[in-house]
């Protein structure tokens, strides 16, 4: 067992033998499953021969999903009708998918979610397209990661108050700090001390890794190494940074609306530090990440939920404009940047132009990014095999993209999607909540359409981000 699984253990053991409320130890385990799905960190909980049994990530929610039933059990907390009838109808509708995949398999051949395929090598040309029925086990294994999921939201809304909220999303920055203080660590041996093997040994003796989840050191076009922190490769730890980020500027707007503070504190420099670390990582989604943040900064400024879509346009304008500007004199800042950037840019309107065209783009024998025409190949097939069954979807981890959103759709389809927008935006009280949509939107929808994990619709910090924002849209 590595050394990271049995100081988790150790943690857990704490929390619950500690002294303090029950509340007060459910808040523990909530921020304790927030950050582990942020940190993504590499490796597994146990190995059983070469089978590596679940992860810290799995198992932090897990057990907040358990504590948090348990909860509602001592205290005889009654669920609010509204969320029940969201979350059945939600399962309901991808159970719907299930069956539906299994009795009417989908016929058209596609990348699967197994070992022996993925899309890189489908773009290298060493793996082809098949026709695969949907993985029965896979299937119902996510479909209990989504139940699991629904239990946080719905002991977060019925459990957690104001204050209670605003604990959580404080914890969460502070003791997200040392993903950061790492990477800085990273970046000196690597870049400047050149040597790319400690970290490797430092995250192969806490957590166990092994070739299946880490990827080695690699140049990004210019002299500069990637970051990786404790994740498995660099587009993993963009979004480790990105979601603290966004924790930094719901924070922020907090403190603004509700406590009328405003000006420069401590976690405005966390914040330049992270969008430093988000560029020197190497990883070409830093800069749509960036993008996103602005969005979400002029957002928060401008009130964006609050106003029609009508009042809403002047204000999209001129945030876009200043968003290209900032960005672009960033990159032109950032001259190595600036030449990495545009060749990337050169990859993806290759790749846009070889899937207007043929529709493929498998043993194309061009140089560039492979994760650039891997990425867009994923998302162009997903969509169009989305497209057949957009109701229901093709079943709950038929296949993937590289991305958040066209992977939602895949496996939820139109109405598990909506469904899921749904489900967060219940209120638990007699009072109708207020919650930013415009935030989630942004996140999830314009983000997660080219970036993001592909578990994006179960992760905690999802539900903790969007929870938060109901601390200001509510006033």
């Amino acid at each position: 067992m590595p050394i990271a699984s049995v100081l988790l253990l150790i943690y857990m053991g704490y929390i619950l033998l500690a002294g303090g409320s029950s509340k007060e130890k459910y808040l523990s385990f909530l921020t304790l499953a927030t950050i582990m799905a942020i940190a993504m960190p590499q490796g597994y909980l146990l190995l059983v021969g070469d089978t590596e049994i679940s992860s810290l990530r799995k198992l932090s929610g897990l057990v907040c999903f358990l504590y948090g039933l348990y909860y509602i059990l001592i205290h005889r907390m009654q669920l609010p009708q509204q969320l029940v009838f969201r979350t059945g109808l939600l399962l309901a509708s991808l159970m719907a998918g299930i069956l539906a995949a299994l009795v009417y398999p989908y016929t058209e051949p596609i990348i699967p979610p197994l070992p022996d395929y993925s899309w890189d090598l489908y773009t290298m040309g060493q793996c082809t397209k098949v026709v695969a029925p949907l993985e029965v086990g896979n299937a119902f294994r996510l479909y209990f990661g989504v139940v699991t999921f629904l239990g946080i939201v719905a002991s977060v809304k019925i459990i957690c108050n104001d204050d209670d909220l605003m604990v959580v999303l404080k914890r969460v920055i502070v003791y997200s700090q040392p993903l950061a203080y790492y990477a800085i660590f990273e970046f000196v041996e690597k870049n400047i001390l050149g040597n790319l093997t400690l970290t490797y040994d430092i995250n192969e003796i806490i957590f166990g890794v092994g070739e299946s989840t880490f990827t080695h050191a690699f140049t990004k076009g210019g002299d500069l190494y990637v970051l990786q922190g404790v994740t498995k490769e660099a587009s993993h730890f963009i979004l480790s940074m990105f979601v603290i980020a966004l924790s930094i500027l719901i924070w922020n707007k907090i403190q603004t609306v509700r406590f009328n503070k405003s000006g420069i504190s401590v976690y405005h420099v966390y914040l330049l530090l992270l969008i430093v670390l988000m560029i020197l990582s190497g990883g070409f989604s830093a800069w749509w990440c960036l993008f996103i943040l602005f969005l979400v900064y002029f957002s928060l400024r401008y009130d964006i939920y609050k106003k029609t879509l009508r009042e809403s346009i002047p204000y999209i304008i001129v945030t876009l404009m200043v968003v290209f500007s900032v960005v672009g004199g960033v990159l032109f800042f950032f001259g190595e940047e600036m030449e990495y950037a545009i060749a990337r840019m050169e990859d993806v309107l290759y790749t846009i132009n070889a899937l207007a065209t043929s529709g493929a783009l498998a043993a194309i024998g061009a140089e560039g990014e492979l994760s650039t025409f891997a990425r867009l190949t994923s998302i162009f097939d997903v969509t169009a095999s989305f497209v057949d069954r957009p109701l229901l979807g093709l079943g709950i981890g038929f296949q993937f993209a590289l991305a958040a959103l066209p992977t939602m759709l895949s496996d939820l389809g139109v109405v598990g999607l909506i469904l899921w927008f749904r489900v967060l935006a219940s209120s638990a009280g007699r009072i109708q909540q207020r919650y930013d949509l415009i935030f989630l939107s942004i996140f999830v929808v314009v983000w997660g359409m080219f970036f993001g994990v592909v578990t994006l619709y179960v992760e905690p910090y999802v539900l903790i981000l969007f929870e938060c924002t109901r601390l200001y849209a509510s006033r």
